[in-house]
C-alpha cells in the first residue's frame, strides 16, 4: 500500500476522493426545480444523508481531511475541489458565476465542518442538514 500511498492518510483522502467523484457521477437531482438555491440545498441534504448513513465512513473520511499536513494536504485539497464542483454542478451546468462558485466554496466549507462535528458525535445529522439548510438561506438573502 505504501507504494501508491505515502500514508493512512493519503489512502484514506484518495478513497473520500473516490466517494465523492461517485456520487457526482451517480447522483441525479431533479433538474425541473427552477430554484438553483433548492437544487443546491437538495444536493447538499444528499450528499450528507449518504455519508452519515455510515457513521464510522463518515469518521474515517473528515479526520484526515482536518488533519492532513504533507501530501495529504493536496489530496485534501482535491477533496474540498471535489466538492465545490459537486455543489457548483448542482447550481449550474454551464459556466458557473463567481458567486455560484463563491457560494459553493462556503457551502463545501460549512458541509466538511458540520460532517466533522457530526462524526465526533457533537451534533446529531438532523441538526447537521438544519445548519446546511440556514447557510443555503443566507445565499438567498
Amino acid at each position: 500500500m505504501y507504494q501508491y500511498f505515502p500514508s493512512k492518510d493519503d489512502l484514506l483522502l484518495a478513497c473520500f476522493y473516490e466517494w465523492l467523484w461517485d456520487f457526482e457521477t451517480e447522483y441525479r437531482g431533479d433538474a425541473g426545480e427552477a430554484d438553483p438555491f433548492q437544487r443546491l440545498l437538495r444536493v447538499a441534504l444528499t450528499l450528507t444523508d449518504r455519508l452519515c448513513a455510515s457513521p464510522r465512513l463518515a469518521e474515517a473520511m473528515i479526520r484526515p481531511y482536518l488533519y492532513a499536513d504533507g501530501t495529504a494536504a493536496i489530496q485534501a485539497d482535491l477533496v474540498r475541489q471535489q466538492t465545490v464542483r459537486i455543489f457548483v454542478g448542482s447550481v449550474d451546468e454551464g459556466n458557473a458565476a463567481a458567486m455560484e462558485i463563491g457560494a459553493a466554496e462556503i457551502l463545501s466549507d460549512v458541509w466538511m465542518s458540520n460532517v466533522a462535528a457530526f462524526a465526533q458525535r457533537r451534533i446529531d445529522a438532523r441538526e447537521l442538514s438544519e445548519r446546511l439548510v440556514r447557510t443555503v438561506g443566507l445565499f438567498k438573502r
